[in-house]
């Protein structure tokens, strides 16, 4: 009797201890999706009432965790 009361006690502290996994971390799968995108964006720069540069993209995408922008198909013109 003595010696499956012992048996019992060691499987449960065995199950009890075994496990793994950790519920107090947080998956963050946000961190790879953009904060912001913008399509067929057209932003332009006015210097005394005329443009002076232009920048077209067929997407732009704003990371807030390291404060990163990303283009596609980019154009940048100057204008005198």
């Amino acid at each position: 009797m003595r010696k499956s009361n012992f048996c019992l006690i060691l499987l449960l502290v065995f199950c009890v201890f075994s496990c793994s996994l950790k519920y107090t971390e947080e998956e963050t799968p946000e961190l790879n999706i953009p904060e912001i995108t913008f399509s067929q964006a057209v932003f332009n720069r006015y210097e005394e009432g005329k443009i002076s540069a232009r920048l077209q993209a067929e997407q732009l995408e704003q990371y807030n965790n390291d404060s990163s922008m990303y283009a596609k198909n980019v154009q940048f013109d100057t204008f005198d």
